[in-house]
């Protein structure tokens, strides 16, 4: 676990569990990842997030598996937020198999988070994820809540993806902030 220390004593950290689920690791519990990761952090910021391999319905596989079941069931009781969009799928297919959502991310107690997939493969079959939170105590509504975003601090992602599509796969990053 990551713990991302705040700029203000007043603000809470952000804690960061990122981890990668071998398929090929059969008896994973989720429940005692998450309760434990909850535990550690007490009421602080939690993201959860990696490459769990647990097939469900939920993210867009074509049927549930068991560890699918058992990653949904302990996510839902503890109440955590699930950040991916099925309809953006990750991993790029071939000729043989469809796009998958092996990543997820969820989070608990985190008022203001955004989750996008950038499009951009850089050569590989997974898409860059983003995912943004909004952690200090608000006075007024953040600007990409109200539609009036400043360019130098979120990114514009109509913005971003034309220029992800138009340039394809340069050697040099896209300028969206």
């Amino acid at each position: 676990m990551v713990t991302l220390l705040p700029l203000k004593k007043r603000d809470a950290p952000l804690h960061i569990l990122n981890f990668y689920c071998s398929p090929k690791l059969k008896n994973i519990s989720f429940a005692t990842l998450f309760s434990r990761g909850l535990k550690a952090v007490s009421r602080d910021p939690l993201v959860v997030m990696g490459d769990f391999n647990a097939h469900s319905t939920l993210w867009e596989y074509v049927h549930d598996e068991k560890r699918g079941c058992k990653l949904a069931e302990p996510a839902s009781t503890l109440s955590f937020t699930l950040h991916t969009d099925p309809a953006y799928l990750r991993r790029v297919g071939s000729s043989v198999t469809r796009d998958t959502c092996p990543d997820l991310t969820f989070t608990k107690n985190v008022r203001h988070a955004n989750w996008a997939n950038t499009k951009e493969t850089l050569g590989s079959d997974l898409r860059i994820l983003i995912t943004t939170t909004l952690l200090a105590r608000l006075t007024r509504k953040p600007a990409y809540l109200t539609g009036q975003s400043s360019e130098k601090t979120t990114p514009i992602w109509p913005r971003f993806t034309k220029q992800v599509t138009t340039r394809g796969h340069e050697n040099r990053l896209p300028t969206f902030l």
